[in-house]
């Protein structure tokens, strides 16, 4: 059987046994896509619809037949399914399509025997190969303006895709900064921040390579990107950790690479920005600040339905009390934790402490 593999990140791409083939009609191509990135039987009727929606049954039914006459005399008859009522591909397993290799690459962390927040140097390897495959998004630059029902569905598949690169874009930055490899940092930073211009935090993270690595006017000038960008499209002005960031900027010298913990001004918390402010549940907070002023108190636990707003409370009643606590405020997500071996880990890096390495556990570690 011969070997198809299709490209879908950037303008699609098709070889047939490692040579470049060209399917000239637009929608014989996205015909194929589709088929291949659903992997599916389809009804006749449901694939003349989306390509032809505004032809009438008999005229669509036939430009669907000629379109699969074409697929056919490209590709060979080793890959159309093509039956009376039905359409598939006769093996979809072994066709490669560079989406699925990216997916799959992804995937592979969630087999890892640790938290999904530590990124192990098997996470590495895997996210540099997903963030190599992803070129471009899925699509770019392919549209077919006659077929809303099928750019919907390219939307959101793009959409989806891109969720996962900025989550692998955002594991490679962390994985790299914890390896004090801020140079290497840089261009997944720079990658992610373009996904989403208005994520503030990725400004951020920006600011902090560009300081780390000694380039201290590129740190100014994406601060005064970020600010520009935040009043053009939000009309907010910038949080008050990117504002202390400029600050530092400001009062730091002119000089070459620096080393991390002279990067950025002394953070004592690692608690988010919040871009509304908090209005209101004052009883609460004064409850909450009584219980943290009692010795006896080791722990308080903040109950109630989802959706009313415990997690934002927390988060306002620790911002009120940073001036407080030499030490420092902290904000250690469990939700994702599998395991209660993974608790002391987590806990470990969001307070910026790394184990040995050896054979025993974090627990053993610490007694």
């Amino acid at each position: 059987m011969s070997r198809l593999q299709v490209y879908l990140f950037g303008p699609p791409q098709i070889e047939l046994d490692g040579r470049r083939i060209d399917v000239s009609r637009r929608k014989t191509k996205a015909l194929l896509v589709y088929l291949a990135v659903t992997r599916t039987r389809h009804e006749r009727e449901t694939l003349a619809t989306l390509l032809w929606p505004e032809s009438d049954h008999r005229r669509a039914h036939g430009s669907l037949r000629r379109h699969l006459s074409e697929l056919n005399r490209t590709l060979g008859d080793d890959w159309l399914d093509a039956g009376r009522n039905t359409v598939g591909l006769h093996d979809p397993a072994s066709l490669w399509l560079d989406i699925d290799q990216f997916a799959q690459h992804v995937a592979e962390l969630e087999t890892h025997a640790h938290s999904t927040d530590e990124v192990c140097p098997a996470c590495t390897a895997s996210l540099t190969q997903a963030a190599g495959l992803y070129r471009d998004d899925l699509l770019a630059g392919f549209t077919l303006p006659d077929c809303p029902e099928f750019d919907e569905w390219q939307f959101f598949q793009a959409d989806g895709l891109r969720q996962k690169l900025a989550t692998v874009l955002d594991r490679l930055v962390m994985a790299h900064m914890e390896e004090r490899a801020a140079a290497m940092a840089l261009p997944y930073a720079r990658r992610r921040l373009n996904l989403d211009p208005l994520h503030e935090p990725a400004h951020q993270q920006l600011i902090r390579l560009y300081l780390e690595t000694g380039e201290r006017a590129a740190a100014v000038r994406q601060y005064e990107r970020c600010v520009q960008t935040l009043e053009d499209e939000l009309d907010v002005s910038p949080s008050e950790e990117t504002a202390a960031l400029y600050e530092h900027i400001r009062g730091s010298p002119s000089r070459g690479p620096v080393r991390r913990e002279e990067a950025s001004p002394p953070v004592r918390n690692n608690l988010p920005a919040q871009t509304t402010r908090f209005i209101g549940r004052q009883t609460e907070l004064e409850e909450l600040d009584r219980l943290f002023h009692d010795p006896a108190v080791r722990l308080v636990t903040v109950l109630g339905p989802g959706g009313i707003g415990k997690t934002r409370l927390v988060q306002e009643a620790a911002a009120r009390r940073l001036e407080r606590h030499r030490d420092g405020v902290y904000l250690v997500s469990l939700a994702r934790i599998s395991a209660v071996e993974h608790v002391i880990p987590a806990v470990a890096r969001a307070i910026g402490f790394q184990f040995h390495t050896d054979d025993r556990s974090p627990k053993q570690k610490i007694q």
